[in-house]
């Protein structure tokens, strides 16, 4: 359990902090799909 006072920080994804911090960034950005990247004509409203 948690100490009610506790505060928490929020990731700050423009700071580079350290190497590994960077690599799980690299990856989770790797997963996007981006419509410049796929085909997605057929899907798009019109």
């Amino acid at each position: 359990m948690t100490k009610p006072n506790t505060i928490y920080t929020a990731a700050n994804w423009s700071k580079h902090e350290d190497d590994f911090t960077q690599m799980f960034y690299n990856q989770n950005v790797k997963q996007f799909w981006l419509p410049e990247e796929i085909a997605l004509n057929g899907d798009l409203l019109t």
